[in-house]
């Protein structure tokens, strides 16, 4: 069966969407199930989305392709064109959230990661949102097949979308347990030194965005625990995203700023180790999809504090301390309840690599290759993706 995988909108590898497609790729490179997957990618985005082809048939964009997502979307509807000479059976969209065609020349499966912009007022642009609230949900019909990462943003889909129950399934993210496990933490001491990072931290994993990610009010809780005491630093790791500039603001305004680190795109090779390194991984984000940095800082053996919203219940389960990230108090309270009580993060960190466990790139992949099976012979009831 000939696999075309469209690697468009999943930001070069960096952001979680960009690790999802990246971890799939390298899964089906390695074992492709007797399957031709021909991966369509942005030259550039190589590196971070395919850096080992394996048995891949690798197809890099034509130069002319444009890069800026309403370009891109545009573009995207040429997609027929592109494809047919290659006679793919299926067809996989990873960044179904972001980009989808009207038609192609066979059927096709998306992941939609979230529906956060419809839960967090003010996440994007009115534009954006316009695309989102009119233009996303007629296209997710005409997809064969969507898959989600959690229940919750299945049940997002079935309710702005329309897709009937049958097309829509939850295929959960997974972690390297290769990469994130415990024994990163013989490599904190050193990232430790580069860092100028001497103090116990606590860490937040996620794209700086506002509102979305919560880092605004993170910063005010972190305020109220430094006056009460806390001897910590509060570390922020990852890329500048929409409305980035407001949570940089903030963080020179704090009179703690001299404890916040904002570490921008951070190396993948040493995040196990800055997770291992922390005594705390905060997760205040006001709505995920999924949530893949609770799970990779549970296989590192670090206790986690998350929103007690969206995905992030079912995917942390009883492993994780709760709060409402809307209510500056209760991150704050939580976070210092936790830190308090050594034997509850222990039992916390016990519980958090057991969970972490459960999850699986192999079983996310082998999930996958089954859905594109499974609409490539026709099973799953056309929803469309082959109109013209």
């Amino acid at each position: 069966m000939r696999i075309a995988v469209l690697l468009f909108g999943c930001d070069g590898g960096r952001s979680g969407i960009g690790r999802y497609a990246r971890s799939l790729v390298e899964q089906w490179a390695k074992a492709p199930g007797g399957h031709q997957w021909i991966v369509f990618v942005h030259r550039e985005d190589l590196p971070g989305l395919v850096p080992d082809p394996g048995a891949l048939d690798l197809r890099p964009l034509p130069s002319w392709w444009p890069r800026r997502a309403l370009l891109e979307v545009a573009w995207f509807q040429v997609l027929r064109g592109l494809l047919a000479p290659f006679r793919p059976d299926v067809a996989f969209l990873p960044a179904g959230n972001r980009r989808l065609p009207v038609a192609l020349p066979c059927p096709s499966v998306a992941t939609v990661h979230d529906f956060a912009s419809l839960h967090v007022p003010g996440k994007y642009d009115r534009a954006r949102m316009i695309y989102i609230r009119q233009v996303l949900p007629w296209l997710m019909r005409r997809q064969d097949l969507l898959l989600t990462p959690s229940e919750a943003t299945r049940q997002d889909v079935l309710r702005f979308t329309g897709v009937p129950d049958r097309r829509v399934r939850v295929t959960p993210l997974g972690v390297d347990h290769q990469v994130f496990r415990p024994e990163a933490r013989r490599q904190v001491p050193a990232l430790r030194r580069r860092l100028g990072l001497e103090a116990p931290y606590l860490l937040y994993v996620s794209r700086i965005e506002h509102p979305g990610k919560n880092h605004v009010r993170l910063v005010e809780a972190f305020e109220t625990l430094v006056r009460e005491g806390l001897p910590h630093h509060l570390v922020l790791a990852g890329p500048p995203w929409f409305r980035s500039e407001e949570v940089h603001r903030r963080v020179r305004e704090s009179p703690c700023r001299d404890r916040i680190h904002l570490l921008g795109v951070f190396p993948g090779e040493d995040l196990p180790a800055l997770y291992a390194g922390a005594d705390l991984m905060v997760f205040p984000s006001l709505y995920e999809g999924f949530g893949l940095p609770v799970l990779e800082a549970m296989a590192c053996g670090t206790p986690v504090a998350c929103s007690r919203v969206s995905s992030l219940p079912e995917v942390a389960g009883e492993a994780a301390a709760t709060f409402d990230p809307q209510d500056v108090p209760s991150i704050a309270r939580t976070i210092g309840d936790t830190l308090g009580d050594p034997s509850r993060m222990r039992e916390m960190a016990r519980q958090g690599r057991t969970r972490a466990a459960g999850f699986r790139w192999e079983e996310t992949a082998d999930q996958t290759r089954k859905a594109l099976e499974e609409a490539a012979t026709g099973a799953s009831m056309s929803g469309g993706g082959t109109a013209s």
